[in-house]
């Protein structure tokens, strides 16, 4: 299966688990509305790379976890989202069919 690119941005929903499906694009946004979990992506093809504008609401402090198959690497570590109202993060990853994995490669912060 080749792999899928879509360049348009995919807007998902705040809730307690962020639903993301990878087949919709590469690229997703998402305003927090409340501490979330971004949810295991579904539909994701080996090698596939997802791309996450994570932005804080008017109100900030809004802390994001990760769901069961997102796999870390020693250099990033688990990320924080910038927790400023307002603010955006930006975070990475590409998929590994073979362990089932989505392994963050990429994490920035602040702006």
């Amino acid at each position: 299966t080749a792999n899928t690119i879509v360049y348009s941005v995919v807007t998902l929903s705040s809730g307690a688990t962020i639903a993301v499906n990878a087949t919709l694009g590469n690229e997703f946004k998402v305003t927090l509305g409340s501490s979330s979990t971004l949810g295991n992506p579904t539909g994701a093809v080996d090698g596939q790379y997802l791309r996450f504008a994570i932005r804080q609401d008017s109100t900030g402090g809004r802390v994001l976890s990760f769901d069961t198959k997102y796999r870390f690497g020693n250099e990033i570590g688990t990320p924080s989202v910038d927790l400023t109202s307002n603010k955006t993060s930006y975070l990475g990853i590409r998929y590994n069919a073979a362990d089932d994995k989505f392994d963050v490669i990429s994490f920035v912060s602040g702006y």
